[in-house]
């Protein structure tokens, strides 16, 4: 018993560090844009996602988008929150964008 509690505390650890090592190695998107007003309604948006409130959300990312319309992160979520072609004409501005 003691041996099977040893090995059982043994492979989490191994695996807690492999997770935090591919953590680390993952890229993230950051919310940077060249204006605050932009990041001020995406912040807004994503509030209202999280809600489940997503005709305010695409109102503000819709916003942020005039602001900035490089906006990687307001592009991921107008991507997300539309369909069809508009749905695939923003997942490609996001790719763009995030390069």
């Amino acid at each position: 018993m003691l041996a099977l509690l040893l090995f059982t505390v043994v492979a989490n650890t191994q695996v807690q560090t492999v997770s935090q090592k591919k953590t680390v190695e993952l890229k993230q998107m950051t919310w940077s844009t060249k204006s605050a007003a932009a990041k001020e309604f995406a912040s807004k948006g994503a509030d209202h996602a999280m809600n489940i409130e997503l005709a305010e959300a695409y109102e503000d990312f819709k916003a942020a988008l005039k602001l900035d319309p490089d906006f990687t992160v307001a592009l991921v979520f107008m991507a997300n929150l539309t369909t069809g072609e508009t749905r695939k004409a923003y997942a490609e501005k996001a790719i763009k964008s995030a390069e």
